[in-house]
């Protein structure tokens, strides 16, 4: 259940009553059901105890259900219909993977996943001036996602690993049917969208030795028909829309390390460093995005965790994220990331520690950006914040 009511005034003003509207959203939600079941044939059945299968089944309904009311007083009353916004979908979705020794080095990992989507129920209504209204047609579509991946252990310290796969993300009904217009701006969808097709590859390296681990890995992600939300606060009112991008590339190379009992028993410490390039290949409906950098994917990401368990009692954590500032336009134009609106770098340090008093029960606080640093993705992210909890195990 969800009202929304605004005033037409702005204070103080609005305080005293008059016009305005109210936006509910009663019946919006969803529904969700996943049934998984794994098998490991052991030796004498097929395979020779060689194969660990996964069968899933996956289905989600969305429903939108957004409608704004005239309201002669916004604290109270509401009159007329304004606007209306409704639409579902519905995914249908069967998997299955098998995870493949085929040698004691060689395993060899496959999956497909099979999709039916379905788009239905959705209208859209303003009262205007001038009136309009519309009633979408249903749509339905299938898609098939597989994957691959070979993991050959060359020693008993080196794991060298090939994946390749393919995803698909159907349009979410918000952006196929949702929408608002405000006297300060509009928001539009596309009925019509169509689905992210994802096609990804990465080569890994592992290398394990005593109590170190190393990763390094080069990804690529081929992105066809990427679903982008952008606004344009140029013109007045706003317009946010929902579009198509017909292929955005990204490339990069990460490293990931681990060490355990550094120097003192109980000592851990770990990190990763991840440097990505995303570039808008093609783009029809908007050419002038070509070669313009992928919105709110920094070029530079790093962490840092450290743990230290001293007993069994107490738990001390620290963990600290940099990442550099990367665009939130689609003509890259926004040169000052640090300030409402842009997407700014990160600098971040938190602190936990947990405390085991009793056989069943544990205590721990936590520190998020202990100095309270600033930084912005579109909005103002979280500054200083603590947590504490309480636990009890059976």
């Amino acid at each position: 259940r969800d009202a929304n009511r605004q005033a037409s005034l702005p204070q103080p003003q609005a305080d005293l009553g008059g016009a305005g509207t109210v936006t509910r959203r009663d019946g919006t939600g969803w529904n969700t059901l996943e049934v998984q079941s794994t098998y490991t044939p052991q030796a004498g059945d097929f395979g020779d105890g060689r194969h660990a299968l996964v069968l899933g089944l996956h289905r989600n309904q969305y429903t939108l259900q957004n409608v704004v009311n005239n309201a002669p007083d916004w604290r109270g009353a509401e009159t007329t219909l304004n606007q209306s916004y409704y639409g579902k979908t519905l995914i249908t979705a069967l998997y299955a993977q098998d995870a493949w020794k085929m040698t004691p080095e060689l395993t060899l990992t496959s999956g497909l996943r099979f999709e039916n989507f379905e788009a239905f129920d959705g209208s859209q209504y303003f009262a205007g001036p001038p009136v309009a209204q519309s009633v979408f047609p249903s749509r339905k579509l299938t898609a098939t996602s597989p994957k691959v991946s070979l993991a050959w252990a060359a020693t008993d310290e080196i794991t060298l690993r090939t994946s390749l796969g393919r995803g698909v993300r159907f349009p979410n009904v918000d952006e196929l049917f949702n929408g608002t217009q405000t006297g300060t701006s509009i928001t539009t969808s596309d009925p019509n969208l169509r689905p992210e097709v994802s096609d990804s590859a990465e080569i890994s390296v592992e290398r394990e030795w005593g109590r170190h681990w190393l990763r390094a890995s080069v990804f690529r992600d081929d992105v066809a028909d990427t679903i982008q939300r952008q606004t344009d606060s140029t013109v007045f009112p706003s317009v946010t829309r929902v579009s198509n991008v017909d292929k955005v590339l990204t490339q990069g190379l990460e490293l990931v390390w681990a060490t355990r009992d550094v120097g003192v028993r109980g000592l851990d410490l770990g990190g990763s460093f991840t440097w990505t390039d995303a570039e808008v290949k093609a783009n029809a409906a908007f050419p002038a995005q070509v070669s313009k950098k992928w919105l709110r994917i920094p070029p530079q990401r790093y962490t840092l965790q450290a743990s230290y368990r001293p007993s069994q009692a107490w738990l001390f954590a620290a963990a600290y994220r940099w990442a550099s500032s990367s665009y939130n336009t689609e003509l890259n134009l926004d040169t000052n990331p640090d300030t409402y609106g842009g997407t700014s770098s990160l600098n971040q340090l938190d602190l936990k520690a947990c405390w085991r008093f009793a056989k069943q029960w544990e205590w721990s606080l936590g520190i998020n950006n202990v100095a309270a640093r600033p930084s912005w993705q579109a909005h103002t992210m979280p500054q200083r914040s603590v947590q504490t909890e309480l636990r009890w195990h059976l």
